[in-house]
């Protein structure tokens, strides 16, 4: 599985590993740590919100912390986005509300108080072929 979760971005203070999508990476047996019942219970039950995939539509470009909405309503905020190079539109990772995270949802990022059409994907971007990834 990649981890596409950078600290500071996609996993912080505020956003547990497992809205981030590596709740993998969470020992269950370890010894009490600070914030093991928290994430117990979000492994268990889900979460509210988690990071999600997404590409623009158009030609606007997603930056981090640009408001995400659906039929007007505020549902995440973007962690990190920028231009792909190698897929020529501009893509990013947002935090949103789970209900919102299925591959094919349509959402809108506020840019420069417009607002520009973007969908969610899959996690990875990219088809990975085999190989080595070093």
């Amino acid at each position: 599985m990649p981890i596409d979760s950078l600290y500071g971005s996609e996993l912080n203070e505020s956003i547990t590993p497992v809205e981030a999508g590596v709740g993998w990476a969470v020992r269950n047996k370890k010894a009490d740590f600070i914030g093991k019942e928290v994430l117990l219970k979000q492994k268990k039950e889900g979460t509210a919100r988690t990071i999600a995939a997404f590409e623009m539509e158009g030609r606007a470009m997603a930056r981090h912390e640009y408001s995400i909405f659906s039929e007007g309503k505020q549902i995440g905020i973007v962690t990190s986005g920028g231009f792909s190079p190698t897929f020529k539109k501009s893509l990013g990772l947002a935090l949103i509300e789970s209900g919102f995270a299925q591959p094919g949802t349509k959402i809108e990022l506020e840019i420069r108080n417009k607002k520009e059409p973007a969908i969610i994907v899959k996690k990875p971007f990219y088809q990975f072929a085999g190989g080595t990834n070093v």
